[in-house]
């Protein structure tokens, strides 16, 4: 069954003016580009605009009531998510999978970053977007799991770069590795020796205690093991000794090249197998030793070395590859090449084998072995079917089931009620499936009247026309009545955006249909107004009151703002972002500019700057369609001190909140009268399930009934 607007009132009068609309529409879409004329440009002067409503009221308390009304549809289909990117596998000591990349969801449940299984049943540790992490390393420690890496915070607790979980959420060890006043350290191995957590790495102190590159931890005590300069990267034991290597050049003082050995509570130089120079890898097989290198005058061979009485014996196979990745599984020796052949050997008593495996390697991440064989994560094909992680177990490969994540949506318009998206191609809903448009990764502008492709340049999706701006018709078309070009042999700059229900544009020189035009303008669908003579070089924002214009220097923190009085662009003021992740975010709504500092929305009034509200998190995205309402987006709890997440909206005087909003981040958003559209990293709509994208419908006398395909 199609989806379908059901209005409660005058249903066979709004059938035949949408069939009149559109024959319009599609009469207009046939029209050549031949037959366009020149634009004519009205020219008007002075810094105001005319005013349309009176200024604004201070803001009040959010009262019970003031709830957005509204219907939130999430039943967009699964083709949008993604194959997740497993960077890392690992697997410990009671052969429990675990998994370390860019996922979202693991067989239907909210899994981010980090997971384990144990064959049937997948874990998860709570990770969120907020948690940036580098897992390099993990062991099992007295039962609890280590992980060791390079990351300061989990779950907004600092750990600086070793955490523990105690089966509830992950603690630190004190204040964690430190590399120097301003940088964390960096963990690259861990080692369980002696009973007690032996940890290998780049720092300077461990819990504010010195320790330089290789430092321990007991229930009882914790500290250096020993001075090594300059950093650790290998810890490999036997049940009489110790190896470390790394980029080492003094241990306690004494010249170290690359690796040492410690037996019998002594640091000793290890000699380099005859001929090597360089180490690439340690591992322990059966309690033996295996130093993994390049083979002597062929860096693109491999060879494994062992130690044995005190000196090292080589394979006499070599592999004929670069080796990158090393694991032990199935009581023998893995090896991975992850860039040029991608491919696995394995070491069996007769030498290095490359497995010939009933799989299309297309990128390879990670191996880790267990007890019956070995793991490999990346890119594959596996009977025709997509997947990033499978076991083989030397006769046989089962596929793990697929880890996805979220589809970064870049931009998202909104045409005739339905979302259109920009994930570098242009995709448009079409009742029960995504419809692909055009490949492209330009801008979406969407007005009360239309939604706008627009780009800083000329681009031609429906050749052989070429322009900066293109508008859509209902069924998805692209066409265009203004042909927007660059000036030739200029280096000129073309700003499009919307503000205050309209699309605006500022350069420096361009063509419209021919005509050279310079300035800002107001773009109409029948043409450009002209508003000032003379360009600024930034977006620019239109006031009832005045005209803006920022100029953001991202990605620095420092945005210039300039306002037009009638004769010059003057500066006012220089705004720095507190979030130099994101780019400033600002709109022109009504009778002021506002923008997002940290978690304050401000204005600008005459004078200074003035706080309207105060969040309890970081604010995302700024939009309004209009005068009614302004929206605003974020990681936020509170307004004000009211409840209100994620996602609120202003009317000047009270904030108003929906009483169910996505699980997660907000990255881009459209509001229009009727509805809006919300992407980004989310997987539910309060208990409903989600793929990273949604619509609530805020029209008060029609209902959107999705169909349900089986």
């Amino acid at each position: 069954m199609a989806a379908t607007w059901f209005g409660k009132r005058q249903i066979g009068i709004s059938f035949l003016l949408i069939v009149i609309l559109l024959q319009l529409r599609l009469a207009q879409a046939q029209s050549s580009v031949a037959s366009l004329n020149i634009i004519p440009i009205n020219s008007s002067a002075g810094s105001e605009l005319p005013p349309l409503i009176s200024p604004l009221n201070q803001t009040s308390s959010l009262t019970a009531t003031n709830l957005i009304t509204g219907t939130w549809y999430t039943g967009y289909e699964r083709s949008l998510e993604l194959p997740g990117d497993i960077w890392r596998i690992f697997v410990d000591e009671q052969d429990r999978l675990y998994i370390h990349g860019e996922f979202d969801w693991i067989e239907g449940e909210t899994i981010k970053q980090f997971a384990s299984w144990d064959g049937a049943t997948w874990q998860d540790y709570g990770l969120t977007d907020d948690d940036k992490l580098a897992i390099n390393t993990l062991k099992l420690y007295h039962g609890e799991l280590v992980i060791g890496g390079f990351f300061r915070q989990i779950g907004g607790r600092t750990m600086n770069s070793l955490a523990r979980w105690d089966g509830t959420q992950f603690q630190p060890f004190g204040n964690g590795l430190i590399h120097n006043p301003t940088l964390i350290g960096e963990v690259h191995d861990l080692a369980v020796i002696s009973d007690s957590l032996q940890i290998g790495g780049n720092f300077a102190s461990f819990d504010n205690v010195p320790a330089e590159a290789f430092a321990y931890w007991n229930p009882t005590s914790y500290g250096q093991i020993a001075k090594v300069i300059d950093r650790v990267y290998d810890i490999a034991s036997t049940t009489n000794a110790t190896i470390v290597a790394g980029l080492i050049t003094s241990i306690n003082d004494m010249p170290i090249n690359q690796f040492a050995l410690l037996q019998n509570q002594t640091w000793s130089q290890l000699p380099m197998p005859a001929g090597i120079t360089t180490v690439k890898g340690l591992e322990v097989l059966n309690n033996t030793m295996y130093l993994i290198t390049p083979a002597p005058n062929q860096s693109s061979h491999t060879m494994v070395h062992q130690w044995a009485n005190n000196t090292w014996i080589s394979d006499t196979s070599v592999i004929t590859d670069s080796m990158a990745g090393w694991t032990v599984g199935n009581g023998t020796l893995y090896a991975a090449n992850y860039v040029d052949s991608k491919s696995i050997w394995q070491r069996s008593n007769d030498g290095w084998h490359k497995l010939n495996l009933p799989v299309t390697i297309r990128r390879l991440n990670s191996i880790a072995g267990n007890s019956t064989g070995v793991y490999a994560a990346g890119s594959f094909i596996i009977n025709g079917q997509p997947s990033n992680l499978f076991h083989w177990d030397g006769q046989n490969v089962t596929n793990i089931p697929q880890i996805m994540r979220h589809t970064p949506i870049n931009q998202i318009g909104d045409l005739a009620g339905k979302p259109i998206i920009q994930d570098y191609k242009l995709q448009l809903w079409t009742e029960n499936h995504w419809k692909t448009l055009y490949s492209t990764n330009s801008g979406l502008i969407t007005t009360p009247t239309r939604t706008y492709l627009v780009e800083g340049y000329s681009i031609a999706p429906v050749p052989p026309i070429h322009s900066a701006i293109w508008h859509f018709l209902p069924n998805g078309t692209l066409t265009t009545s203004l042909v927007l070009t660059d000036a030739p042999n200029q280096l000129n700059f073309i700003h499009l955006n919307a503000s205050m229900g309209q699309v605006w544009l500022n350069t420096q020189k361009a063509l419209a249909n021919n005509q050279e035009i310079s300035g800002v303008f107001k773009v109409n669908d029948s043409g450009l107004q002209k508003i000032t003579p003379i360009s600024c070089r930034g977006m620019v924002y239109p006031t009832n009151r005045r005209l803006y214009c920022i100029v953001s220097y991202y990605p620095s923190t420092h945005n210039d703002i300039y306002y037009w009085n009638g004769q010059f662009w003057q500066f006012l003021s220089s705004h720095y972002t507190i979030d130099s992740e994101r780019p400033l975010q600002a709109i022109a709504w009504r009778d002021h500019l506002y923008f997002t500092h940290g978690n304050e929305l401000r204005r600008y009034d005459d004078g200074p700057t003035t706080v309207v509200a105060t969040f309890d998190g970081k604010l995302h995205l700024l939009r309004a369609i209009g005068t009614p309402y302004l929206y605003i987006t974020g990681r936020f709890t509170q307004i004000n001190n009211q409840s209100i997440e994620r996602i609120a909206r202003w009317d000047g005087n009270d904030w108003q909140g929906f009483t169910t909003v996505p699980n997660g981040d907000i990255e881009t958003m459209v509001v229009t009268n009727d509805v809006i559209h919300v992407s980004g990293k989310f997987t539910h709509v309060g208990p409903i399930s989600s793929f990273g994208i949604a619509s609530v419908d805020l029209t008060p006398y029609m209902i959107y009934l999705p169909s349900i395909n089986k």
